[in-house]
């Protein structure tokens, strides 16, 4: 790569990092939340096997929409069989109770300081990444979307500055030019206005003034009549 492109992508690369580790690390506080809420409630229900099924929900937690699914479709399953009809509804009603407490509180203050991704741009990463790589792709496909948002949202606000510093030099480059003309102009205006009115005293000036010539002999009439 050239080297004045080390820099950008440096920090390119660091906010793309910062960006992975706060998704790793709010899915897993997202993740343990669910558990341990889930697997309390399984517990008092009655149901065995509570501590499996709660490790089961903590890892489905990664996989974002079809883990929580995966998990609570597991924990309502082992309900039925082993405590009845009545058992498998409450611990349904728990694990959706659960569900929106991630949606409306968890997700928003966790995830919404740690990574900033679109509800949308989710669900089609993660079928995208299902449909290419399966499981294995449900579980990056967030992670990688998070990371190219990051450093795409990076190299855009470069692009921004770079162009509004441009704008801004070429601003600086016309106003000389500009007040050079007006300058001009200015003097110009000046010079036209001193012309005008150099014109205007000299036409003001009496018209009846005589020259040397025209004086001499009115003065020798005036003698002689005075004679």
């Amino acid at each position: 790569f050239p080297r004045r492109a080390h820099e950008s992508m440096h920090e390119a690369s660091a906010l793309g990092w910062a960006s992975l580790t706060g998704y790793v690390r709010g899915t897993a506080i997202i993740a343990l939340v669910d558990a341990v809420l889930i697997g309390i409630g399984i517990a008092i229900v009655g149901v065995p096997l509570a501590l499996p099924l709660a490790v089961i929900v903590f890892f489905g937690a990664f996989i974002p929409i079809v883990g929580a699914l995966i998990a609570g479709f597991i924990a309502v399953a082992v309900a039925l069989a082993t405590e009845g009809l009545v058992a498998a509804l409450i611990v349904l009603g728990i694990i959706i109770a659960v569900q929106q407490l991630e949606g409306h509180i968890l997700q928003p203050v966790v995830m919404g300081r740690l990574v900033k991704v679109h509800p949308l741009g989710v669900v089609l990463a993660v079928t995208a990444g299902s449909l290419l790589l399966g499981i294995l792709g449900a579980v990056v496909a967030v992670p990688i979307l998070a990371v190219a948002t990051t450093v795409l949202s990076y190299y855009g606000s470069r692009a921004r500055a770079r162009n509004d510093a441009q704008e801004a030099g070429e601003s600086r480059l016309t106003a000389p030019s500009d007040s050079h003309d007006q300058a001009a102009d200015a003097a110009g205006s000046a010079e036209t206005a001193q012309g005008d009115a150099e014109a205007g005293t000299t036409a003001d000036e009496p018209r009846d003034t005589l020259a040397p010539n025209d004086q001499a002999p009115r003065e020798a009439a005036t003698r002689q009549s005075a004679r």
